[in-house]
């Protein structure tokens, strides 16, 4: 018997993905224009790159990535969104962006 999870292992795990943007959608009301931190673990962290993935399907998004330098988020995901005219930055310095959204 084999066992299937909502991913592909380490890359994807786009069901977390869509259950984030309902989430976001019911409490902010919107999607467009919204300024968002993914936190922690970004290089290993498959839930994280999915929301970067689907939030490019929105307008006038803002994603702050923010972790220490041993874990950022992979240049694979940063070149996309930035190939989709998604703004992005980085920071490992949490208070700083929280003013920010």
């Amino acid at each position: 018997m084999r066992h299937f999870e909502s991913g592909d292992g380490p890359g994807q795990h786009p069901t977390q993905a869509l259950l984030d943007v309902y989430t976001i959608e019911e409490e902010i009301g919107k999607l467009d224009g919204i300024k968002v931190a993914l936190v922690g673990d970004l290089a290993n962290g498959r839930t994280v790159r999915s929301l970067a993935y689907l939030l490019t399907r929105y307008t006038d998004v803002k994603i702050y990535f923010v972790s220490p330098d041993a874990v950022k988020m992979k240049n694979d995901i940063k070149d996309y969104l930035t190939s989709k005219k998604v703004e992005w930055e980085e920071s490992a310095d949490l208070m700083e962006v929280a003013s920010k959204l």
